[in-house]
């Protein structure tokens, strides 16, 4: 009478085990490596997020250059052509009470080019709305 566990037997489940825990460790290779890229990917997208914001914020920023590029060339044409002030008379029809308490020789300062700006913005503005509805 032979007691013991058959070779055989003991051969299976020792095999049985080692695929259990090379299955078991593969699992949480894999686990982790999934995880490691899904935080790449989640910092990647936040990233992107943060330079997609900054390119709409550089775009209007160079929006708003070109609109007072636009304005100070046209102050410039105007002041050669009129030889006279910095001062055009587009700027005297924003505040009537400024208009008339500011010397006419004196030259714009940053608040009137920036009144002016977003008086010609809302002009544009309503031209083109204007236009959109012509057609």
């Amino acid at each position: 009478m032979n007691q013991g566990v058959p070779f055989g037997f003991f051969i299976k489940v020792v095999g049985v085990m080692a695929i259990v825990v090379g299955l078991s460790v593969l699992k949480v290779y894999i686990s982790n490596q999934i995880y490691y890229k899904s935080r790449t990917i989640n910092k990647l997208e936040s990233e992107v997020a943060a330079l997609k914001e900054e390119n709409s914020i550089l775009s209007m920023n160079i929006e708003k250059l070109r609109y007072k590029t636009e304005i100070l060339d046209s102050l410039e044409i105007e002041n050669k052509e009129n030889n006279s002030s910095f001062e055009p008379k587009q700027t005297q029809a924003i505040d009537s009470n400024q208009a008339q308490t500011k010397d006419k020789n004196k030259t714009l300062n940053p608040s009137d080019i920036q009144k002016l700006f977003n008086k010609t913005k809302e002009e544009n503005s309503s031209n083109a709305n204007r236009a959109g509805e012509g057609e």
